[in-house]
């Protein structure tokens, strides 16, 4: 292989995980970003006049307002719409060369915690955020609770039929995660609904017992699962390692003519090349044969 095929091997490589970079980056902020830009549109009236809930200094509808509605609703069209329809078209562009290790490097971050069938399943989970974040928020304060408790359960439903993931433990950590989503939305629908009689000391602590709890019991059971999940990393490591290290042991045996080695046999003084089932029925034969001698 020539130099210049090299160096453009190099570069392409380099140039997918900048692209797996940027598109992970913009995956990343989605949410947040999305939210800044439909706050523009989120309005409150106080005394007959709408204001921006996020700054109550600026009045909707006012000439100053209409300056940002331009770049804002252009806004729109690029992220919170453009980014999920993107990322959508490339991973339906490439979704039969999915496990390909160029497909991988570039998108593999979108796809590859899911079954194959479910390759579009964090672009449901893309939705599902802004409808949480950005959406609700521009229906009547009474109704967003409500809402999102509905929300909250279909999503929930989604992930305890589907069954997403393809390690079993991601989706109970996610059934757990949306369980908490939808406790904390119900805590707030009750302090919202008696706000005005107000709670008693007793209910007051209560809930902030739950809720804390409940934060906290999500944030070990990441704990837990990021560790049994590093935890099996470093097995495989492990193994991998002993089977590269038999594979070079085996070689050095076969070029001096002699039998390879097979995986999972001990070596030792006694029994050495001889797996744990074969000497434990030497070991058998061995009591038998010294038993027929004392009684003989």
């Amino acid at each position: 292989m020539s130099d210049s095929e090299l160096y453009r091997m190099a570069r392409k490589r380099s140039r997918r995980k900048f692209w797996k970079l940027t598109l992970f980056t913009v995956f990343l902020l989605y949410p947040g970003v999305s939210s800044v830009i439909f706050s523009l549109f989120v309005c409150k009236e106080v005394d007959g006049v709408d204001y921006m809930v996020t700054d109550f200094t600026i009045r909707c509808h006012d000439d100053r307002w209409f300056k940002f509605l331009g770049p804002a609703v252009v806004m729109i069209l690029i992220y919170p719409v453009g980014v999920p329809a993107f990322m959508f078209y490339l991973l339906r562009r490439y979704r039969k060369r999915l496990m390909s290790a160029a497909v991988r490097v570039q998108l593999g971050f979108l796809y590859e915690a899911y079954n194959l069938e479910m390759w579009y399943f964090e672009l449901v989970d893309m939705a599902h955020k802004l409808i949480m974040t950005s959406l609700l928020a521009f229906m009547d304060v009474s109704f967003q609770m409500p809402a999102g408790m509905i929300v909250a359960t279909i999503y929930l439903g989604i992930i305890l039929l589907g069954r997403p993931y393809l390690r079993k433990g991601d989706d109970r950590l996610h059934l757990f995660a949306q369980t908490e989503i939808y406790l904390i939305v119900l805590a707030g629908f009750i302090l919202f609904d008696s706000a005005a009689v107000g709670l008693d000391e007793r209910t007051d602590i209560l809930l902030s017992t739950v809720m804390i709890m409940l934060t906290v019991g999500v944030f070990l059971a990441f704990l837990i699962m990021a560790f049994m999940n590093v935890k099996k990393i470093v097995r495989n490591f492990q193994r991998d390692r002993r089977e590269k290290k038999l594979a070079a042991i085996n070689a050095e045996r076969i070029a001096r003519g002699e039998e390879p080695l097979e995986g999972g046999k001990r070596k030792g003084k006694k029994g050495q090349g001889k797996s744990k089932k074969e000497l434990t029925d030497e070991k058998v034969a061995e009591l038998a044969n010294m038993k027929t001698t004392w009684a003989s």
